[in-house]
């Protein structure tokens, strides 16, 4: 499986590598759902969370939800790859820090429909199984999840409900949504490389990692 294009890892790719018809979406809806105050929705914040964190009786676990409205042209497309990216830039210090453990982030579908200004703890919609998952994270960056065969579904048809990211680990990982005001290459994001044949859909080829590596090192120059 093609890995991670994060911004730090791949700082020499060349611009040029990225493809024409390579879809950047910047907007959706999203919010963090919060286990100690079970009935608040965070719709509004510009905070997203994901951890497992117990501090004596009290738990403190986050859940993020996003979610992006695919293109019209993309329908009936083949999908060769398509990435999450969130940016891990803060931890939370209001939650007592977190654990200084690596931490991990788990990727998996949303299962039901959901509004970001109504969803909470108590209310959150169920999710599919991991679809991935980013292990040992120590450092603030660039984080993407490999969604690949979850957006071809909503190509074909499927509910898009959107992509729930969580962490088993106490790594208290903070992420600007899209109400952060902040450099826009700092929020949530889906990245799509449709296939340039739309009726085959072969496995991701050097060249496509490539766009995908200069895509992510094209975000991080525009935080410089």
């Amino acid at each position: 499986m093609m890995r991670r294009w994060i911004a730090a890892c791949l700082a020499l790719a060349p611009a040029s590598a990225l493809g024409a018809d390579a879809i950047l979406l910047e907007d959706g809806q999203d919010t963090a759902v919060y286990r100690f105050l079970p009935n608040l929705a965070r719709g509004d914040y510009a905070t997203l969370y994901a951890f497992t964190l117990a501090d004596g009786a009290q738990t403190h676990d986050f859940r993020t939800f996003v979610r992006f409205e695919l293109p019209a042209e993309l329908a009936g497309a083949c999908v060769e790859q398509a990435e999450v990216l969130v940016y891990y830039g803060f931890d939370a210090s209001g939650f007592g820090s977190g654990e200084n453990v690596p931490g991990t982030l788990q990727c998996a579908p949303v299962l039901a429909a959901w509004n970001e200004a109504t969803a909470t703890w108590n209310t959150q919609p169920p999710i599919g199984a991991v679809q991935d998952s980013i292990a040992g994270i120590d450092s603030f960056q660039y984080l993407g999840c490999d969604v690949t065969s979850l957006v071809q579904a909503w190509v074909d048809g499927a509910p898009n409900h959107g992509v729930a990211l969580s962490s088993p680990t106490g790594r208290a990982m903070g992420f600007y949504s899209f109400e952060a005001q902040v450099d826009p290459a700092l929020r949530p994001a889906l990245v799509i490389m449709p296939a340039d044949d739309p009726l085959a859909c072969p496995e991701p080829a050097a060249g496509v990692a490539a766009a995908f590596g200069a895509l992510g090192w094209l975000r991080s120059r525009r935080l410089r």
